[in-house]
């Protein structure tokens, strides 16, 4: 089976998300075919003009497409959520009749920046979905507050929905983003951290951690044994701001 990476964008982010992929091509897999997808809402035919042909120009083979589906317009967003995180709980209705053993979610805001090999062939122990630990969240007082506004049972960790890797067939067939539309449609209004929220609500216990290095945001590059990103995470601040962190100039 073939394997893919999706990035999601509204028009606003639509050029961090095509220097982002327009930079993997030397990262993806060598032993099999991955395709990368990149699902677009409210972006402009002129803005989509232009992205195919900057990954003309890098030879990187991207598909691009507009989402037109009325149950992201009826998804509740919180006033603190960007309604465009949303657009990855769609990937089943875009992929629908590609036959994927893995997937690959990358929010526009990362920069791939090793061999992607590794992370699609980790084992995600029979479980749908493999992610790294939100350590931010651990560290701070945020962390009881998603236990209570999700909720979440108080054993349970949190994942970052920036770099998840997906077992598809296993997605697909338990209806998992399904789900996760219904229960944003009628919560997500309430829930400050979105899908995100969503998708740890509905895979508590049932989701494996992977190397903290395939998703290492600001906050962990502060940290005294800081490694070397894999796949970096510009969150919160983005790089692109003059509120560029100076951790990220090492």
């Amino acid at each position: 089976m073939n394997r893919a990476i999706v990035v999601c964008s509204d028009q606003g982010f639509v050029p961090v998300a095509a220097f982002m992929l327009g930079r993997i091509g030397p990262y993806l897999p060598t032993d099999r075919k991955t395709d990368i997808w990149l699902i677009l809402h409210g972006v402009s035919q002129q803005v989509m003009d232009e992205a195919s042909a900057y990954f003309a120009h890098r030879g990187v083979d991207v598909r691009l497409f507009a989402l037109c589906d009325d149950e992201y317009d009826r998804i509740s967003v919180h006033e603190d959520v960007n309604r465009a995180a949303y657009l990855r709980l769609f990937m089943d209705r875009v992929l629908v009749g590609h036959d994927y053993d893995r997937v690959l979610y990358l929010d526009a805001d990362t920069l791939v920046e090793s061999d992607l090999t590794p992370l699609f062939d980790h084992d995600l122990a029979g479980r749908p979905l493999g992610a790294v630990h939100d350590y931010f969240l651990y560290a701070t007082e945020r962390m009881e507050e998603r236990r209570i506004d999700v909720p979440l049972e108080r054993a349970i960790s949190y994942f970052n929905s920036g770099v998840v890797l997906l077992d598809w067939q296993q997605v697909v067939s338990s209806s998992l983003l399904g789900q996760a539309r219904m229960i944003s449609a009628i919560n997500g209004a309430r829930l400050c951290l979105g899908d995100q929220d969503v998708l740890n609500f509905l895979l508590q216990n049932a989701w494996t951690p992977i190397d903290p290095r395939w998703n290492q945001n600001q906050f962990m590059m502060h940290l005294p044994h800081k490694h070397t990103p894999r796949i970096a995470h510009f969150t919160p601040d983005k790089i692109w701001t003059n509120q560029r962190p100076a951790c990220w100039d090492t």
